[in-house]
């Protein structure tokens, strides 16, 4: 083993084993900025997502909460005049409401708490 360690060529180790230590190196820190890069470009991603989506679900809220009180203004005004255009107005209104209130419950998550109980006292409002 001593004799083997005579026969080796120290010149060309002390070359070549730095340029594999470069290469490796170089091979490494490009695995690293590719990981991170796409890490990166998930979390962007899902917080745009995640912005868009609360968004529309706050925008949804707004709309079904104007809806309602337009809604309990009609039905209010319903009894003391009540004719037909009146009851297809209300009819309309509460049409509209009620899709709205099925666009937040699509946005929702049921298996959360917060999420069922929004959905669960939004529901709760039209029956």
């Amino acid at each position: 083993m001593y004799q083997e360690a005579a026969n080796i060529n120290w010149q060309i180790v002390a070359i070549v084993l730095p340029t594999v230590t470069a290469i490796v190196a170089l091979i490494a820190s490009q695995i690293f900025a590719y990981r991170l890069t796409k890490k990166q470009i998930i979390s962007t991603v899902l917080s745009t997502e995640r912005k868009e989506w609360t968004y529309a679900l706050r925008l949804d809220v707004a709309t079904f909460i104007s809806q309602a009180i337009k809604l309990t203004w009609t039905a209010n005004n319903l009894v003391v005049a009540a004719n037909a255009e009146s009851v297809r107005h209300a009819q309309e209104l509460l049409g509209a409401v009620a899709l709205t209130l099925s666009q937040i419950n699509i946005l929702l998550d049921r298996s959360k708490e917060s999420h069922k109980t929004l959905g669960d006292a939004l529901t709760k409002f039209l029956i």
